[in-house]
């Protein structure tokens, strides 16, 4: 791939391609190699937001950036998955794919949800307790109800909350873990160097989740009805639950089940005219 911003999860033979969108598309690379389709596989990546996080989570500039760099990398879209909180930017994508007046995509969405704020909050209270070798549990719950009490107040709304109070929620979360990091390297001894890691890796994944709650999913957009694939206990968006597969499986092992793998089969790129067997 010509661009920087993007993991290339499997090699292609000819220019139609499936997108994965997920904060680490790369998880998709063992689902992948069961699908011999001949097509490249890639997926965006999602950095910190750095210091104009509101033009950095705008999902509407991204979906331009992504279709630039497609372009430039000779890519015809075929399919799109996503993944959890990634659905939002799944669809947004496969819309612009055909509203550019090419063919329209297909869709799988896996386990999909609607970030917001919650999301945000869970992730970050996820990412506190992966500390738990290090960070008492008084600790961890210290730092989880401090950044709590510090997100801002949001009217509730039937869209939600909107951009700036995402954006501002995100700064919070991530400099509260910025601080809860400080902490963690200094008892461990292992320098700026990892904290930065820990910090930007962090940023990335809030990232990932305010653009996709920027995006949104109700709406949904025009093209292909997507296929909608969850675990045993998840529940879907009320938007995607009226037309799905439900595989008795949990949720770690969604991925792995072979289930998905056949979903995909039903729409992979060798099922398309002119691809070269």
């Amino acid at each position: 791939m010509p661009f920087s911003d993007w993991q290339t999860i499997r090699k292609g033979q000819h220019d139609q391609a499936t997108v994965a969108v997920d904060f680490g598309p790369a998880r998709f690379r063992r689902l992948f190699a069961r699908l011999d389709t001949g097509g490249a596989v890639v997926g965006p990546t999602f950095a910190a937001p750095g210091d104009d996080a509101m033009r950095a989570t705008d999902p509407a500039r991204l979906v331009r950036d992504w279709l630039d760099d497609l372009a430039e990398g000779s890519l015809r879209t075929r399919v799109v998955v996503g993944y959890c909180a990634g659905a939002a930017m799944t669809l947004a994508l496969a819309d612009a794919l055909t509203r550019a007046g090419g063919t329209a995509p297909a869709v799988v969405l896996l386990d999909p949800v609607v970030s917001g704020l919650d999301v945000l909050l869970s992730y970050y209270s996820s990412s506190v307790h992966t500390f738990a070798e290090i960070l008492p549990g008084d600790e961890r719950a210290a730092w989880i109800s401090t950044a709590q009490q510090a997100l801002p107040s949001v009217s509730p709304s039937r869209s939600g909350p909107d951009a700036a109070d995402l954006v501002r929620a995100m700064a919070v979360l991530c400099d509260a873990y910025s601080g809860m990091v400080s902490s963690v390297v200094d008892r461990m001894g292992i320098g700026a160097p990892q904290a930065t890691y820990f910090t930007n890796r962090f940023g990335g994944l809030m990232s990932y989740l305010v653009v996709n709650a920027r995006a949104g999913l109700d709406p949904l957009p025009s093209g292909r009805p997507p296929v909608v694939v969850v675990s045993r206990e998840h529940e879907p968006p009320p938007m995607l639950s009226a037309d799905l597969e439900r595989l008795s499986v949990d949720q770690a092992g969604l991925l792995a089940d072979p289930g998905v793998a056949d979903a995909l089969a039903r729409v992979s790129p060798d099922r398309w005219p002119g691809v070269p067997s």
